[in-house]
């Protein structure tokens, strides 16, 4: 697989600027969402708090210097060309699970806003729940869902494409720019 960029922050031995998640408030509610989920934790403390619909949990969680639940954008805008990375993300049922995440470019792809052209590079997500539960999950069919982003190359890096699920169990969206057009292939 090649060198990995380490989202806390060592590469190759020397610390690198970084990203540091320190708290974390989420709220799923509405008609799109099957469920009422909200979710808040915070570092300093390492106290969490999870409510889905009716059920309840919280407690204390080792959150690893490598969380990037909510700045998964940033995090791929800031990664260095042709490096993966290798992070975590935690979801809440509403217990708390730790995914293993891979971040890495699977290529580039050609788009257009009007008639100007540009450049995005295509980043897989891979999330991978461990240990026993993971293998259950597998065996059941459920394992974490693969989640691409598109994000503009060159200057000012910016957002333009998502396809997969929005929330756990979700069903698998697609989220673009106003106004981009895809070329045929």
């Amino acid at each position: 697989m090649g060198q990995d960029a380490d989202l806390a922050g060592l590469r190759g031995g020397r610390l690198q600027k970084v990203f540091r998640l320190m708290s974390y408030h989420h709220v799923e509610r509405g008609p799109s969402f099957p469920e009422s989920i909200e979710v808040t934790f915070d570092r300093d403390t390492g106290r969490y708090r999870a409510k889905v619909d009716d059920k309840t949990d919280d407690g204390k969680i080792d959150m690893p210097e490598d969380l990037h639940n909510g700045i998964t954008i940033s995090i791929l805008k800031n990664l260095m060309p042709g490096i993966p990375a290798a992070g975590h993300m935690l979801v809440f049922t509403p217990k708390p699970y730790r995914l293993d995440t891979e971040l890495r470019a699977e290529g580039e792809d050609k788009f257009l806003v009007g008639d100007v052209a540009g450049t995005a590079t295509r980043y897989l997500v891979k999330m991978e729940l461990r240990g026993l539960t993971g293998v259950v999950a597998s065996l059941m069919g459920k394992d974490p869902p693969d989640i691409r982003y598109w994000i503009t190359t060159g200057p000012g890096h910016g957002f333009v494409k998502l396809e997969g699920p929005m929330f756990l169990k979700g069903p698998r969206w697609r989220v673009e720019l106003t106004g981009p057009r895809w070329p045929e292939r």
